[in-house]
C-alpha cells in the first residue's frame, strides 16, 4: 500500500541521513528521480566555504521554492543535523495513521 511504502522511503531516508551524521559521515542525498545536467559538487563546494556555518542544503521543490524538496540534499554531520533528521522521524511516527499523510 502506499501509505506504508511511503513510510518506508521516509523512515529509511531520514534514518540513515540521522546515523551517517552522528558517525560523521558527509551525504548528499539524490533519489533516482532527480537528473543533474553538470555535477553538483562545484556549487557544494562553494556552499560549503561560502556558508561554514550551514549545515543542510537542499533544493526547493517545483515552482515553490520555498518548500524543501526533499529528494535531493547535502548534509553536513553535526549534532543539530542529527537531531533534526531523528526529530522528523519521531514527527512522522506520528502521522502515518492519518490519511493526510500521503503527499
Amino acid at each position: 500500500n502506499h501509505r506504508s511504502s511511503y513510510s518506508r522511503v521516509a523512515d529509511a531516508k531520514f534514518g540513515m541521513t540521522a546515523a551517517l551524521s552522528q558517525h560523521s559521515v558527509p551525504q548528499l542525498f539524490v533519489e533516482l528521480d532527480i537528473f543533474c545536467r553538470t555535477s553538483p559538487l562545484p556549487l557544494i563546494q562553494h556552499e560549503i566555504t561560502t556558508n561554514p556555518k550551514v549545515d543542510l542544503w537542499h533544493l526547493g521543490h517545483g515552482d515553490m521554492n520555498f518548500y524543501p524538496n526533499i529528494g535531493m540534499y547535502f548534509v553536513k554531520p553535526s549534532e543539530p543535523v542529527t537531531t533534526f533528521f531523528k526529530s522528523l522521524l519521531q514527527i512522522l511516527s506520528y502521522s502515518r495513521e492519518d490519511p493526510s499523510y500521503i503527499t
